[in-house]
């Protein structure tokens, strides 16, 4: 017997189905509109962060341009005079419109090297970003190297090779030729930077491995359309003038004394002298310094050899007395206080200078405690004297923590040594002035006194260490290499203590620094206030 077959309605099952498909589209829906609402947000967010990155962008231009600015002063527009304010506005590579404004504090500090604060706003798509900047100008002895023509004072040409190092940064006016090994440790492991053209050793360099044997970083080399100069004459008389009076830039200009002697305070020790020191060592004549510098004591004696006659300088950097004796050991003139160039930071004193109208002799073997720039005239219109180094020159204490420092300013610095074996000279050494030459010559040098004809060089063999900076108008010849091996190999020590703290009334170049940035913090508040 059949069962009938009962059929179900599968009407109400199908609206269910209908039900769940509209709920679950129904929460689609709402996590959708969710999620569109974040990426609307997070696209807003975006933008506004691109529009803060482009004006933090603006303000770094700006402070690009307020030290392009100080350089082009610097460089004869305005030789010393601040900036005034600066603006501009720009399209970015989004095709938005972008805008800095910058200003300068005046100068923070009276100090060895002048410092300025700058501050810039930068302003894209209604955002604005404030960047603060701290600059020094950059002394010349920041640079281990600087020469404006690579030849010799005999006409000779100079290549950097591999085998020497340069530590710290060198400046060449060029013709610039260097010759590289692969696989030898780079020539130079600072920043270079070169005004002229380049010779390559065996070729330019053409792979990574060539620019390793070349430089440290082959970001640092950079070949530079406009040449820096030289110190100017107005920068050695400044030296000149701080050895006499105590200011570097005195009105009116005082007379220079025509008696043999030896001046403090502007006046020979020989009548006397006594009260608070306010100058350097002043010497009217040729000079011939012999000194001793104490580490133990922190003293300094200076004797110092003058047309027939003999006057000893002693120092006493810790009760602060300069007392100078004749020959006998008689006491002419005392002192309170020190000719020294060390100060406190932040603080220009007016010591530091020592300065002969003459030719200045230091004998080997001399050690200097303390801070001392040594000069002669170069450029004044008078015959140039030169200042010679007969033998090793020290400071007292060689530590990278020392406050000893030296620098030396001549036409010519001539080293005179005939004994076989390895000197040192420390210090940063000035030669030759700006607008010396219009052409290649062959003054403005440091040169062994051995080297003054070419193709080899007399007198003594070893290794020239050289502890500071050379400033040289064109190289000086101090040894030949080759087949024939015949006066000194050079080896340069940077010191980068004359980079931040020079020795006294050294000369700036127009170049700027930025020590620090700082960016506006979450608060809104500025840096450097």
């Amino acid at each position: 017997m059949r069962m009938p077959v009962t059929f179900r309605s599968r009407k109400p099952r199908r609206g269910l189905a209908l039900v769940t498909v509209l709920l679950i589209t129904t929460v689609f829906l709402i996590l959708i509109g969710a999620l569109m609402s974040n990426v609307v947000s997070e696209l807003k967010l975006t933008g506004l962060h691109g529009n803060s990155n482009e004006a933090q962008r603006a303000a770094y231009a700006g402070i690009d341009e307020m030290v392009y600015q100080f350089e082009l002063n610097d460089a004869g527009a305005a030789p010393g005079a601040t900036p005034a304010p600066q603006s501009n506005s720009y399209t970015d590579d989004d095709g938005n419109t972008a805008s800095y404004s910058v200003t300068v504090d005046t100068t923070q500090w009276q100090s060895q090297l002048p410092y300025y604060i700058i501050h810039s706003t930068g302003n894209a798509g209604g955002a604005q970003r404030k960047v603060d900047a701290l600059i020094e100008k950059q002394p010349f002895s920041a640079f281990n190297m600087f020469t404006i023509s690579e030849f010799t004072n005999v006409g000779g040409t100079v290549f950097y090779a591999s085998g020497e190092q340069f530590n710290g940064p060198v400046y060449s006016g060029g013709p610039m030729r260097v010759a590289y090994t692969d696989g030898k440790p780079p020539i130079f492991n600072d920043e270079v930077i070169n005004a002229g053209t380049t010779t390559w050793v065996p070729g330019a360099p053409a792979n990574s491995t060539d620019w390793a044997a070349v430089i440290a970083n082959q970001a640092n080399w950079h070949q530079v359309t406009s040449p820096l100069t030289l110190p100017t004459t107005n920068d050695n008389t400044q030296v000149e003038y701080a050895a006499l009076t105590g200011n570097p830039a005195p009105s009116p200009k005082p007379a220079i004394p025509g008696t043999a002697g030896l001046y403090i305070n502007g006046a020979n020790v020989t009548a006397g002298g006594s009260g608070s020191i306010t100058s350097g060592l002043f010497i009217a004549g040729t000079v011939t310094i012999t000194s001793v510098g104490s580490v133990a004591s922190n003293t300094e004696t200076l004797t110092l050899a003058m047309s027939g006659v003999t006057e000893t300088v002693k120092i006493d950097l810790n009760a602060k007395t300069t007392i100078v004796q004749n020959s006998s050991g008689k006491t002419i003139a005392s002192y309170s206080g020190v000719p020294v160039g060390e100060q406190a930071p932040g603080v220009v004193g007016s010591n530091g200078a020592i300065f002969s109208t003459g030719a200045m002799t230091i004998n080997a073997g001399s050690t200097f405690r303390g801070q001392y720039t040594l000069g002669v005239p170069d450029g004044q219109g008078l015959p140039n004297p030169t200042i010679t180094m007969k033998g090793t020159v020290e400071y007292a204490d060689t530590s990278l923590t020392s406050t000893d420092e030296l620098a030396y300013w001549a036409n010519d610095i001539v080293l005179t040594d005939n004994v076989n074996g390895n000197i040192e000279i420390d210090g940063a050494m000035f030669t030759g002035y700006y607008g010396e030459c219009s052409t290649v010559c062959n003054d403005g040098t440091f040169k062994n006194s051995n080297c003054s004809v070419a193709p080899t060089c007399g007198g003594g063999t070893g290794v020239l260490t050289m502890r500071g900076s050379l400033i040289e108008n064109v190289r000086g010849k101090r040894g030949t290499l080759g087949s024939t091996v015949s006066g000194f190999s050079t080896n340069g020590v940077y010191d980068p203590r004359l980079a931040t703290k020079p020795p006294p009334f050294t000369p700036t170049t127009t170049q700027y620094v930025i020590l620090a940035l700082c960016t506006e913090d979450s608060t809104g508040a500025t840096c450097g206030q």
